[in-house]
């Protein structure tokens, strides 16, 4: 398994154990679901809201070895069937219940940093005794982007229907890994 897919699969683990939707007045049917993706969209299946986990940043700072920086986002999106764009009462509520999610994300991931890292280290198979390929840095939180209003085919529709939905990316950063042997 490649260092990147550990560490997203270690985040949507931790995501949907730990994260709780009271703050946005969701009955548990509409609760955001929580799914792997190669960018922010959702799938087309989703709900109302739903929260995507993808692939961020990926360097590295090492000459003579690999001692690589990986990063992961969480993009959060809702889509605005039920709050027309002018209308703006539902559009701050739906912006300040986005602003909570994001909120409550960003506390759940700084407060399981280690176990996030050790999540991931498990399934590339290093230990706490020898952490060679393992990561030796967790996670750390660095940005929210603003809402952004998106199309159709952002949910899987028609690129005509503008706007249909909202959107926040969550970035988070500098998961450090240092490779000794070959990856």
């Amino acid at each position: 398994m490649r260092a990147t897919t550990a560490l997203r699969q270690a985040v949507v683990s931790t995501l949907q154990t730990s994260l709780t939707i009271g703050g946005l007045d969701l009955p548990a049917s509409e609760w955001p679901r929580i799914t792997l993706q190669i960018d922010g969209r959702p799938e087309p299946s989703c709900g109302q809201w739903s929260i995507s986990v993808h692939p961020g940043p990926w360097t590295n700072r090492g000459r003579d070895h690999f001692d690589e920086l990986h990063g992961v986002n969480v993009t959060i999106n809702i889509r605005l069937a039920q709050a027309p764009t002018d209308q703006e009462g539902p559009l701050i509520d739906f912006a300040d219940g986005m602003e909570e999610l994001c909120a409550q994300i960003i506390y759940i991931l700084h407060e399981s940093a280690a176990s996030v890292m050790a999540q991931a280290n498990l399934a590339l198979g290093a230990n706490a005794e020898s952490l060679n390929n393992g990561f030796i840095e967790p996670l750390l939180f660095r940005s929210v982007s603003p809402p952004q209003y998106r199309a159709g085919d952002w949910f899987g529709g028609s690129a005509e229907d503008y706007p249909a939905g909202l959107s926040r990316t969550i970035t988070f950063a500098d998961a450090r890994r240092v490779i000794r042997t070959n990856p």
